[in-house]
């Protein structure tokens, strides 16, 4: 379960840069660490023009493989979010309670794994809020996400808010 602070998302901004840039570190570390362990076992081919082209093609297909391999895994872990967010809305839709709406929202299993998971998170809080006659809780959760959503984000929430107006 998600704890509901949208006073602290200026800090969950940092929390997810560093994770992110922490994360960025050790792939590129891991990469590295693995052309150069794939240059040590393939020297021997490095003696002509030929086996030296190879060895190159096959750093650049290795390179590839791997980051592939973790944007995936990455994705995939946002995608659980994601899609346990999209079920809890699609019940919302066919339901329209409101009040079991911001439960399933705050009760939910699966973390966001970005900031903009957090922020559409929020933004269906605010959504709840709104629709259970807590008006000003839900314009004010949505201030407070203008403040650190990005380009699209804020307008997503502008949007939102002209309706709610």
């Amino acid at each position: 379960m998600k704890p509901y602070k949208p006073n602290e998302l200026k800090n969950q901004v940092k929390v997810y840069e560093t994770k992110e840039k922490w994360f960025a570190r050790i792939v590129f570390f891991g990469l590295i660490v693995l052309e150069i362990a794939y240059i040590y076992f393939m020297k021997k081919f490095l003696s002509s023009i030929f086996g030296t082209i190879m060895v190159i093609v096959a750093m650049v297909v290795i390179a590839i493989c791997y980051l592939m391999i973790f944007l995936l895994m990455y994705d995939r872990l946002s995608a659980l979010f994601s899609t346990e967010l999209r079920n809890v809305v699609k019940k919302y839709i066919s339901s329209k309670n409101a009040e079991q709406f911001y439960s399933d929202l705050l009760n939910m299993k699966h973390q966001p794994q970005n900031m903009r998971a957090e922020v559409m998170w929020y933004l269906n809080i605010s959504t709840a809020l709104i629709m259970q006659e807590k008006k000003e809780q839900g314009l004010e959760l949505l201030d407070e996400l203008e403040k650190v959503a990005t380009k699209d984000e804020i307008e997503l929430i502008q949007k939102q808010k002209e309706e709610m107006q």
